[in-house]
């Protein structure tokens, strides 16, 4: 049995170059717009980049009158700040306030040397605010701060009341005439009171401001 044959004559050649032309063509045209795509998202960074560097080059310098205000500002907060440590002076502050808030078991020293309100067990509290002895020696430095003109020191105090009481001494921390921030706050319940245990950081001035501020 003798199977067909096709002709390929000058027609079907002409029609195979057709369609071979056809796929070259929708791939080339798909490769160009890709690449035209990613011309597009090249000039659109390119855009947003220069759009930021025109920005940051216009973008006007700091007022002197406002640069003023800044480092008047600063130079204030400087100057408000003690230039020793003065510590004995900081506990008495804080002496004062547990009195005044009528807080009991209160101890105040180094951060390492605090005694707690409840070290001894069974410890009742005493009716009038019990403070320790301001500490002569210095306590540990913090952080270093060689390079800064700003000192610190941190300082625990321990104490016991009611949550009352305990409020109001921490809100009136913020009248003590030096700048001291609380660092650290624990509360622990006993019965009847509660013993709070804090870790403030006072600072000093430990040399001048850059620039020659004194």
């Amino acid at each position: 049995m003798r199977w067909p044959s096709f002709v390929r004559g000058p027609g079907f050649a002409g029609w195979i170059i057709a369609v071979a032309a056809l796929l070259l063509a929708v791939s080339w045209a798909l490769k160009l717009r890709d690449i035209q795509h990613l011309q597009w998202q090249v000039a659109l960074t390119e855009g947003k980049l220069k759009s930021a560097q025109d920005l940051w080059r216009s973008y006007p310098p700091l007022e002197p009158e406002k640069r003023g205000d800044l480092e008047r500002s600063q130079e204030r907060l400087f100057r408000s700040l003690p230039r020793e440590k003065e510590i004995p002076a900081l506990y008495e502050e804080i002496s004062r306030l547990a009195r005044e808030f009528n807080l009991s078991e209160v101890t105040i020293g180094a951060e390492d040397q605090a005694v707690k309100p409840g070290a001894e067990k069974g410890a009742a509290p005493a009716s009038p605010p019990r403070v320790a002895p301001a500490q002569a020696a210095a306590p540990p430095p913090g952080p270093s701060e060689d390079s800064s003109p700003i000192g610190s020191f941190a300082v625990k105090v321990s104490f016991s009341g009611d949550y009352r009481e305990i409020a109001y001494f921490l809100e009136a921390l913020r009248t003590i005439p030096r700048l001291v921030t609380v660092q650290s706050l624990d509360l622990r319940r006993r019965v009847p009171v509660v013993s709070a245990e804090i870790v403030l950081r006072s600072y000093y001035q430990k040399g001048n401001l850059p620039g020659g501020t004194k």
